[in-house]
Order: structure tokens, then sequence, then C-alpha cells
């Protein structure tokens, strides 16, 4: 028994330790203080995409393995990515963070310098491409990979102000409320293998003719893309402030906003 309460008091102490780790890092600030929030998301970023928050059950995020990916295009191309990693979420910074709680909405700049999602990758055509093609078949399965340099993310996420089971007040945020748009300010680029029309490989003419028609192509492709890619990462920072009390991070009384 008594080994037992050690081991628990030990375990207790190192999840202090771990959640005190981050907030080491973070500033108590005004909810109106534009700067100093952005500052503190900075922090929270670097900390989950450096080493995760392990208490809160964030992983390092970069890279992220991801599984089962899929890309649209028209609804006439699919390509599937049954595993992949994720990589360049270190190079993200928050550029311009603000929360307006009469409306209860942060929006938020990110600027990327690269984000590279990269893996096994099978491709698929509907019947309609296919007719359009005059029955010519296109396939492909190999490895893959897709570079995006320079992303812009303009995010308005919306959030409840709530008292959650450990009895303090935490942001909530409502994922289907909430939006994003996305520019890229360098250029996105493409690699892969053993991609053939009918019995003839064109793997290199192909991603050839990609990567010269890439802003086009974002147009069609790019919120397939970064749904699932920069969704990932999103969940973990919404995670971080679903655990972590307002009052940890602002100086306010904000329970007038309480819903």
């Amino acid at each position: 028994m008594f080994k037992t309460k050690v081991i628990f008091f030990i375990s207790a102490i190192f999840a202090y330790c771990e959640s005190a780790s981050i907030l080491e890092h973070i500033h108590k600030c005004k909810v109106t203080d534009d700067e100093c929030l952005r500052d503190n998301y900075r922090n929270i970023l670097q900390e989950i995409t450096d080493s995760g928050i392990p208490d809160q059950g964030i992983p390092r995020v970069d890279p992220f393995d991801v599984k089962d990916m899929e890309i649209t295009a028209m609804e006439m191309l699919k390509i599937k990515m049954p595993k992949g990693t994720v990589k360049g979420y270190k190079t993200c910074k928050s550029e311009k963070f603000h929360t307006d709680m009469e409306t209860l909405t942060t929006s938020i700049e990110l600027l990327c310098d690269e984000i590279v999602i990269e893996g096994d990758y099978k491709l698929e055509t509907t019947p309609t491409l296919d007719a359009l093609l005059g029955g010519i078949k296109i396939t492909g399965e190999g490895q893959g990979s897709l570079k995006i340099e320079k992303l812009q993310l303009n995010m308005e996420n919306k959030f409840e102000y709530k008292k959650l089971e450990d009895c303090e007040y935490h942001a909530v945020v409502l994922p289907d409320q909430s939006s994003y748009e996305f520019k890229i300010l360098g250029k996105m680029s493409a690699t892969g293998n053993s991609l053939s029309v009918g019995s003839v490989d064109v793997s290199e003419v192909a991603f050839k003719i990609f990567n010269e028609n890439w802003e086009f192509i974002s147009r069609l492709m790019g919120k397939t893309v970064l749904n699932q890619g920069i969704g990932v990462f999103m969940h973990y920072v919404n995670k971080f402030f679903a655990s972590v009390p307002m009052n940890a991070l602002v100086i306010d009384d904000l329970s007038a906003y309480a819903s």
C-alpha cells in the first residue's frame, strides 16, 4: 500500500511538472492584448510541434503519421494515401491573433514556411473521367509527395465559454462553426512514380504538368489537402485550450460571457 501511494505521488508530481513546463512560457494577458495572446499562441504551437504535451494526451505532431488520407479533384480523380507523414508544422508561426468575446470568435493568421505530405499513394478515376479519356485507363500506385511552400492560413474559430468538469471556465472550440481560407504565397509541387496511362509510364510528364499548373490545381484540391493535414494539427491545439482553464491564460474575469 505504501509503495502504491509513493508511485501515485511521484506520478502526480511528474504530471504537474509536465503541465507547468508549458505554462512557464505563458504570460497572462488582457483578452484585448492581441500581441501578448499571439506570443502565447506561438509558444503553445512550438511546444506541441517540438515535444508534445504528454500529460494532456497531445503527442508531438511534427512529423505526424496519417492513415487513409483521401484527396479528390473535381469528383473525377481520387488519390488515396493508406499511410504517410505530414511534416513542417514546426515552421508555422502565428502572425496575428485576436479574440472577440462579444461574438466568441478567435481570428488567427498562421504562416507556414513549408508543409510536406509524403507516403504511399493509389490513384483512382471515376467512370466519368474514363469516358472523357475515351476509355483509356489512368492508374497509379507507388510513392508520392506534395510540398506547399509559404502557406498562409486565416482562421475564424468560433468557441463556447463554459465551465467544465474541473469547475473552471474554458474556451471550447466549435469546429463545425469555424472556417478558414488559405493562400499559397510560394508554390505547390508534387513528385511521384508508377503513374501510367494505359501501359505507358507517364510519371515524369504528369508531375511536370502538375508543377507547371500548380496554381490552378491548388484551387481544385487545396482545401481537400488542408482539411486533413491542418485538421490534425488544429485538433491538438484545440485540445490544449479545452484542458487549460482561461484563468491560466488571461487576466480578465470573463464569467459574464459563459453559456
